[in-house]
């Protein structure tokens, strides 16, 4: 059984506006070019928390990267509005895309061959300074420790502890 709490849906009914960065981008056709630093350029023009967001979606890029989610499309980021304004929303569809190793959204320049050195990159064109990229890279290293072994499946936990340790080497 898997129980999800909707994050768009108000305790008292109804629900929070919520648009998706793909409309945000009017991006319809060449997907394969759109980067997270586009994705952090939407986020300081229209968030309500520029910075705090853009902490947040850099976290989600490296968690993407670690975890082999490859279906980061322009329709699993959105925006949520409350009485602040517009907000990153929590993250959502996060699935391990095994056997695919290509991210769709670019980082670093690229989509496959990932090293902590492209996102990184990628971090500066969010406005990050290097040291800040390393630091918010080693949260979500320190965060999922040791969350590949509980991956029933052995191949996948391979990959994912493979990747994991990939990134970290890189990151030295």
């Amino acid at each position: 059984m898997l129980l999800v709490k909707r994050f768009d849906v108000l305790p008292k009914g109804g629900r929070r506006a919520m648009i998706s960065f793909r409309t945000l981008l009017s991006a319809y056709d060449d997907l394969a070019r759109v980067s997270y630093g586009d994705l952090s350029e939407i986020l300081k023009r229209v968030s309500a928390d520029p910075r705090g967001d853009c902490e947040k979606l850099f976290k989600q890029m490296v968690l993407n990267v670690l975890i082999i989610n490859t279906d980061d499309h322009l329709q699993n980021f959105s925006m949520l509005h409350d009485s602040d304004g517009w907000r990153l929303s929590p993250a959502y569809d996060l699935v391990p895309a095994l056997p695919r190793d290509q991210q769709l959204l670019r980082i670093g320049g690229g989509h496959a061959d990932l090293v902590a050195d492209d996102l990184i990159a990628e971090g500066r064109l969010f406005g990050f300074s290097r040291p800040r990229c390393k630091k918010l890279i080693n949260e979500v290293l320190e965060k999922t420790t040791g969350w590949h072994e509980l991956i029933s499946e052995p191949e996948t936990r391979s990959r994912l502890e493979k990747r994991r340790n990939f990134i970290c080497r890189s990151h030295l």
